[in-house]
């Protein structure tokens, strides 16, 4: 699936995970949770989750 995102939110927590302080990071890191964009493309093992284009 390749989404589209149009906005992404970056919280304390993602700079925690970020700076390590948790000490349970690996990098590269992936930091925003908080997401909203659209499905611009499926794969063939996501045809059948539900998900539609757009």
């Amino acid at each position: 699936m390749e989404v589209e995102l149009d906005y992404f939110g970056v919280c304390y927590s993602d700079l925690s995970m970020i700076d390590n302080e948790w000490g349970i990071s690996t990098y590269p890191l992936i930091a925003d949770h908080e997401v909203i964009g659209r499905v611009v493309a499926l794969g063939e093992s996501a045809n059948n989750k539900g998900l539609s284009l757009g």
